[in-house]
């Protein structure tokens, strides 16, 4: 790391310190009980500490556990219809490989093409000994279109039940036939109730799940206490107790209760991972589990914008972004790879990663000097008929959730290009983004965004994905139609070609790949990049006493 980038990561530190100390100060004043030792599980010489784990999350109410619906954390309690990883080649059972049924245990394509005929487990079961059916699956279903907390859209499908063990989704549009993150709701229990006062159910504070762990009890909104479900499908658990311990959305906190020995693991998506990894290097009793993620962090420039314009400007720009010195100041693994394009999970899982492009800030400064940037006037700053080049990039909420940023800002000033970080609250950024007043903006490089410039394309459930970042590719409208059109799509193929255009137009700035990340102590066995998602895997743990 050079100087430079070891200066921006100290005042960095020291901005995450100072804010922190007041955090840490009210945190204190507002916590309310805490479990006992023997419910932790934490003390070495209670003997019962190889079956309990407890995990810090960013929410540890019992209605954050149920109302997620399609987070990881929720599937603790509730079943999703399949487990795994999308990689659409072979399979079994009608599943693509890598992806395995929980309340499905046989999928059948019918000849229409939209309509998938689905074969239930006969033995799972509600926590209160109630079998699952197929009526449960339409009656979630059914409560997904009027309710915004299910995050889901009830007009995407039409379920149908043909008996207990069987029913048929025929989708009204693209959808995931093989969704391995929706998780479902108990029919007999909840069906009699006033759907429109769904969010003052009772349920909600006592879920009844189906999944390897029962509710038991919640504590002033700082823990919950779940179980073993004995009656598992898949057998007991091997850890038998799983604490869920209020963290407060902070790693710095988190990391307090670690050391203290409050906790085993902190939930995947509590902060950065890089600064697990620098937290980690600190105690030899904690390991960082890292993997790439299905997502390009990139920066996406207006065209419309006369800086923009010109592709050499834009490949310019790619060429003095240093993705190896991003890495670092991240804390990402040595070998984490630098990705350049659009990626999907099959092609992720496949290893097709495309190598970013090099650090060649020579280049950069010709390309630009060809395109009509010079610095004419010795400031440093490149200029053109008396403009410097000067843009502000837009960020939904504060630039520090992006602290790369500061690198990258840092590495565009070393070839006269000034980045200046403008942070703005959500409903002004996403007005700005309708109206195309922006001149670059954060962003990801899913296909609607480039191929359709207005706020709306045909399509309801993608609108919030359009740009009007002022792209336009028939080629890519073609492939976006080919996404729309197909419920189960050619994803992997379509995004290959998405990538190679996106290298040649160069609408957008790769950054750094996604990544999924875990922190836990030694003692937590059977977790891998593959299982970072540790609330899916908790049933594949277990704990080796110290």
């Amino acid at each position: 790391m050079s100087g430079q980038g070891s200066s921006l990561r100290t005042v960095s530190r020291a901005l995450v310190i100072r804010w922190f100390m007041a955090f840490v100060w009210v945190s204190a004043a507002c916590h309310g009980a805490d479990p006992s030792a023997d419910e932790l599980g934490t003390d070495p010489g209670n003997a019962d500490s190889a079956s309990t784990l407890t995990l810090l999350t960013l929410g540890a109410s019992a209605r954050h556990v149920t109302q997620a619906v399609n987070l990881p954390l929720q599937h603790l309690v509730f079943l999703p219809l399949f487990h795994g990883y999308h990689t659409g080649a072979g399979g079994t059972d009608g599943m693509p490989d890598m992806v395995e049924g929980r309340l499905v245990r046989r999928v059948e394509a019918l000849p229409d093409g939209v309509t998938w005929r689905y074969y239930m487990r006969t033995d799972v079961r509600w926590h209160d000994g109630v079998p699952v059916t197929a009526r449960d699956i339409k009656f979630t279903f059914d409560l997904y279109g009027p309710h915004a907390w299910a995050q889901r859209d009830g007009s995407r499908a039409t379920v149908v039940v043909e008996d207990d063990s069987t029913f048929t989704i025929t989708f009204h549009y693209r959808a995931e036939p093989f969704d391995t993150y929706t998780t479902f709701l108990p029919a007999h229990l909840l069906a009699d109730l006033d759907p429109g006062e769904i969010d003052e159910w009772d349920f909600w504070d006592r879920p009844v799940g189906n999944g390897p762990y029962r509710f038991v009890r919640e504590e002033s909104a700082a823990f919950v206490v779940l179980e073993a479900n004995q009656d598992y499908y898949r057998g007991p658990p091997a850890i038998e107790r799983v604490i869920l311990r209020l963290a407060g959305g902070s790693t710095e906190m988190a990391w307090l209760e670690l050391q203290a020995g409050n906790a085993d693991a902190a939930n995947w998506n509590l902060g950065q991972g890089g600064k697990f990894s620098e937290l980690a290097a600190r105690d030899s009793d904690y390991v960082v589990y890292t993997a790439p993620f299905a997502t390009v962090h990139t920066i996406v420039w207006n065209l419309r914008h006369p800086l923009f314009a010109d592709v050499r400007v834009r490949r310019a720009l790619a060429l003095a972004v240093n993705r190896a010195e991003l890495r670092e100041f991240l804390y990402k693994p040595p070998d984490f790879p630098l990705h350049d394009g659009p990626i999907t999970e099959g092609l992720l899982r496949a290893g097709e990663f495309v190598p970013a492009p090099p650090h060649l800030p020579d280049s950069a400064r010709s390309l630009l000097g060809l395109a009509g940037w010079g610095d004419t006037d010795g400031d440093g700053l490149l200029d053109r008929d008396g403009d410097p080049f000067r843009f502000e990039l837009l960020i939904r909420g504060s630039p520090s959730q992006f602290p790369g940023l500061m690198v990258v800002r840092e590495q565009l000033r070393r070839v006269g290009v000034q980045m200046e970080l403008r942070g703005v609250p959500p409903q002004t950024h996403d007005e700005r983004i309708w109206a195309g007043e922006f001149e670059a903006v954060m962003g990801g490089l899913d296909l609607p965004s480039f191929a359709h410039d207005t706020s709306a394309n045909g399509h309801p459930h993608r609108r919030r994905c359009c740009r009007r970042n002022g792209y336009s590719n028939p080629e890519v409208m073609t492939l976006d139609s080919i996404l729309v059109n197909r419920v189960w799509p050619p994803e992997d193929s379509v995004y290959r070609r998405w990538g190679e255009i996106f290298r040649r137009d160069r609408p957008a700035l790769t950054l750094e790949l996604g990544e999924r990340h875990m922190l836990a102590h030694r003692r937590v066995r059977g977790l891998s990049g593959e299982t970072v998602y540790i609330a899916s895997h908790m049933d594949e743990l277990w704990i080796e006493p110290d």
